[in-house]
């Protein structure tokens, strides 16, 4: 068998599209599994989370109850609830309360009452709290109540 150079060409040529096709396949296998670890760890991420907000209801004339509750998919522990304005207008009868746990879809009533002016017609309210994801997590939130 006699080869000639276009023998050698065309042979060299098969070759490296062969090892090019491996090299861009477990490349892109590579990318496939990084990237389904990456979308493995986020859900495992948020699946640990509690998310918490507030919203407030009317209950009588200066009443409200200021509800916190937990959106997340995991349980929050030691739930704490910080006014940042309207000190001196909003009066909380269990305000200092600590919420010990909130599941997922749960409320925690918090009941107050307003008197004096309004800095502002939101409640600025920090929330924080522990959950799977982490300890002392962080929020805050503008709750309009008017």
């Amino acid at each position: 068998m006699n080869l000639n150079l276009s023998d050698y060409l065309s042979l060299s040529i098969s070759l490296a599209a062969l090892v090019f096709s491996f090299f861009t396949y477990f490349n892109h296998e590579k990318k496939l599994k990084d990237a389904q670890l990456r979308q493995l760890k986020y859900e495992e991420d948020e699946n640990s989370k509690a998310c918490i907000y507030a919203n407030v209801v009317k209950i009588q004339n200066g009443y409200y109850l200021l509800k916190v509750f937990n959106r997340g998919k995991a349980k929050a522990r030691n739930i704490r609830v910080e006014l940042l304005n309207n000190r001196n207008a909003f009066h909380f009868s269990n305000w200092r309360d600590t919420i010990t746990m909130l599941s997922p879809s749960q409320y925690k009533d918090i009941k107050f009452f307003v008197s004096g002016d309004l800095d502002s017609p939101d409640i600025h309210l920090k929330f924080i709290w522990d959950d799977d994801y982490s300890i002392n997590r962080t929020s805050e939130e503008f709750v309009p109540f008017k």
